[in-house]
């Protein structure tokens, strides 16, 4: 664990963005779970950094549709939903205005 389960988790929340996003052009609406994307994402719900942990506790990305708009992250390294050490999916600052992607 570390460095690089950090960095695949980030690939992996990038990846993952771009087919929740794909899934709203599709179907006009966000799923209501990553479990309606996993097909399309071969498994790749699991966070790397929770998932080396091997403590049995919830191993999945962070992700609440929240009406049009949606939360999407890691967990980090603390395990904890919604602390400093969180992972967001990263793009662009020009493009915030085209997803429905809400950091917090």
């Amino acid at each position: 664990m570390g460095k690089e389960s950090e960095q695949l988790s980030q690939i992996k929340l990038n990846y993952i963005m771009k087919d929740v996003e794909f899934y709203k052009i599709q179907n006009g609406v966000y799923p209501e779970s990553l479990e309606q994307i996993k097909k399309n994402v071969f498994g790749w719900i699991d966070d790397p950094i929770q998932s080396r942990k091997g403590n049995g506790i919830n191993t999945r990305f962070n992700y609440k549709k929240v009406g049009d708009k949606y939360y999407l992250f890691s967990s980090g390294i603390d395990g904890i939903p919604h602390t400093k050490d969180d992972l967001y999916p990263t793009f662009a600052k020009t493009d915030r205005s085209k997803f429905g992607l809400i950091k917090e």
